[in-house]
């Protein structure tokens, strides 16, 4: 079910942009890009398997593995809790909201998992969302959770943490942080009406104020979260296959593979170069693969995989023709976009890439945080850019194909 949204005041635009200049310092800052599936312990006893549905502090700045997020984090302590195999699977992003949570959710939820983790609610805290909003966002979440998995398994809704508000925005700290306990003080109330679900309160995480965020403070979260969790899932572990990553098509996995490993340097130095002749805040080459949108590779705070509805990258790669919006507030498309606006973009240019076959299947992108006239954009000059990528993703993809044959050999 979908609410109307509460009308945006001054203090909530201004809180807005205030996130959106927060988030995107954060650029340059690493994060997980890894396989969001993590497993520790001995599966040997049985495995029981978390899905944790998280944003903010939940999604893992500052480290380059989900094994060193709160996913994996959480994956360990469980498993040393309980002695069994524990795997915990992430869903989210640290630009995901309570508007765009269910989308993220997804395909992503089913009757394999034994628990589920709910911790979003940072970014909404610092947007200054209304509780009605809240409440009914919260509520929609909470039902697309219970609905795919087993009849009784628990879920856990985990407190807003304000670890780094006051570092971050620190002329608004005070008023985030009472945003978020009200939020708090709704998200009880709605726990309270749903069976098998808890509200656990925000783990202490002042000791890691104002620090970069890093293992230590992950490994903190989940220590908090252990002892609720590891009662909720005791219990009748089963052996489990390890979940195996998806793609349908071979050359987004080749290009996915290749962008965890560090090897896209051609296509990073051709979104630099393209980023700075257009003059936009980011740029992208994205991947769109059955229902994700894949920013192999970027130059700003893009995460790794969004659903492919909140992007504009589908309708370049069914299309195979460029597209320009000008004002994404006022495209019917996008103007209700939880994503895009959490992201503070209102200007879109794509064109489209392709595999060696020459399918479309991404799209080399440009994002910007204010409007402009689509003449700003020379459509030969973009799509120029886009040939580019298409010829460092047809290198990339025969080096692949080689060394894989010189393995075999």
């Amino acid at each position: 079910m979908t609410h109307p949204a509460s009308r945006t005041g001054p203090l909530r635009r201004a809180a807005g942009l205030a996130y959106a200049l927060m988030h995107l310092r954060r650029g340059g800052m690493v994060r997980p890009t890894d396989h969001t599936v993590v497993r520790s312990g001995s599966p040997e006893q049985g495995v029981r398997r978390v899905l944790l549905v998280a944003n903010g502090i939940g999604h893992g700045w500052g480290v380059a593995s989900h094994r060193a997020a709160p996913t994996g984090r959480l994956a360990a302590a469980l498993a040393a809790a309980t002695g069994l195999g524990c795997e915990v699977e992430f869903v989210g992003d640290a630009a995901m909201s309570a508007q765009t949570a269910p989308l993220w959710l997804e395909g992503r939820a089913d009757r394999s998992f034994d628990c589920a983790v709910v911790a979003i609610g940072s970014n909404d805290a610092m947007r200054l969302t209304p509780a009605r909003d809240w409440e009914a966002r919260l509520g929609d979440l909470l039902d697309a959770v219970r609905r795919d998995l087993p009849d009784g398994a628990p879920i856990v809704v985990v407190g807003i943490p304000d670890v780094y508000a006051a570092q971050r925005v620190r002329r608004m700290s005070a008023l985030l942080r009472r945003r978020a306990r009200r939020l708090d003080s709704v998200s009880r109330r709605v726990v309270g009406d749903r069976p098998a679900t808890r509200f656990v309160p925000s783990p202490d995480l002042r000791p890691h104020t104002g620090s970069v965020p890093d293992a230590a403070l992950y490994e903190a979260f989940a220590a908090a979260l252990t002892a609720v969790v590891g009662e909720a899932i005791v219990g009748g572990a089963a052996e489990i296959p390890a979940a195996a990553e998806t793609f349908g098509h071979d050359t987004v996995r080749a290009v996915v593979e290749a962008r965890r490993e560090g090897a896209l340097l051609a296509l990073e130095e051709i979104l630099a170069r393209a980023r700075d002749r257009f003059g936009v805040m980011e740029s992208a080459v994205t991947m769109v693969d059955g229902g994700r949108t894949w920013h192999v590779a970027h130059g700003g705070t893009a995460p790794m995989q969004v659903p492919a509805s909140l992007t504009g990258c589908p309708i370049v790669v069914d299309s195979d023709r460029p597209l320009v919006v000008e004002n994404l507030e006022r495209d019917p498309r996008f103007a209700s976009n939880g994503f895009l606006d959490l992201e503070h973009a209102r200007f879109y240019a794509g064109a489209p890439v392709h595999a060696p076959d020459g399918s479309a299947i991404g799209a080399l992108c440009l994002l910007h945080a204010f409007p402009r006239d689509a003449d700003r954009v020379d459509l030969d000059e973009l799509q120029a850019f886009a040939q580019e990528a298409d010829e460092a993703i047809r290198e990339l993809v025969a080096a692949r194909a080689d060394g894989e044959a010189a393995v075999r050999a």
